[in-house]
């Protein structure tokens, strides 16, 4: 009768454990989940042309010698400007046959096409005293016929810093909105259990309106840059760059 006592207690308390082992086992925390997001707008101070030389001829001598030699004019007003050759790259170089179509359908060999595309990238391109090395590197950029300029786009040369600020900023608008869900709740934010990072990015804001030769002069024409009528010297404002971030955050509340 003892053991049989014994046995129905140690019973008992095992299902008592079992039970509160569940019990907590299916205790669900209670959280909110939020995306937090910061955009913040720079100037930018690293100025890139992009230059684009194409030539044609008879042969793959006359493209090539024609086309070095305008790149080597780019080159040195560049040069001329403060800008040094290690800030000067290659994007793309091609050199292929052109050919052209008879009446009759017949493809013939015209001779070679030769195409370069640069970038020219300019530093603190707003120097002191006034003088701007871009809208100069542009200006100087006259003498040389039929060469395009595809686009301005701007950089910032110590990026980090202004990642780093927006993810900072993301993770305050993120916890700003866990606050205020968690008080429309009546509840508040104990902790944050989770902050994943979506995406850090930079895109252009803005444009080098101001410029003094409109649109049509950035290589849409037949004839290019070198072939635009200038009145005044080249005015170029300048442009932004956008640093966005995004992260998703889980706070517990209670």
């Amino acid at each position: 009768m003892g053991k049989s006592v014994s046995r129905m207690v140690a019973l008992a308390i095992l299902i008592a454990v079992a039970l509160c082992s569940c019990s907590a086992f299916n205790l669900k925390k209670r959280t909110v989940k939020v995306e937090g997001m910061s955009s913040i707008e720079v100037d930018g101070d690293v100025a890139v042309v992009s230059l684009a030389v194409r030539e044609s001829g008879a042969s793959v001598k006359e493209v090539q010698q024609a086309g070095n030699a305008k790149v080597n004019s780019i080159v040195s007003a560049a040069g001329e400007c403060g800008i040094s050759s290690d800030s000067i790259k290659t994007v793309s170089f091609r050199i292929y046959p052109a050919y052209e179509y008879s009446e009759d359908g017949e493809r013939r060999r015209k001779g070679q096409e030769y195409y370069h595309s640069l970038e020219i990238e300019i530093k603190d391109f707003k120097h002191e005293g006034g003088l701007d090395a871009l809208s100069g590197f542009l200006d100087s950029l006259r003498n040389i016929e039929a060469i395009e300029v595809n686009d301005i786009s701007y950089r910032l040369s110590d990026s980090m810093e202004w990642v780093s600020r927006a993810r900072v900023e993301a993770v305050e608008n993120g916890l700003t909105k866990c606050n205020d869900y968690a008080k429309g709740a009546g509840m508040r934010v104990s902790r944050v259990s989770s902050i994943y990072e979506n995406y850090s990015a930079f895109t252009l804001s803005g444009d080098s309106e101001g410029s003094g030769f409109g649109e049509s002069a950035w290589g849409s024409g037949s004839d290019g840059f070198g072939s635009s009528d200038y009145g005044n010297d080249t005015r170029i404002r300048g442009g932004k760059v956008l640093v966005r971030a995004s992260v998703s955050i889980e706070a517990e509340i209670e």
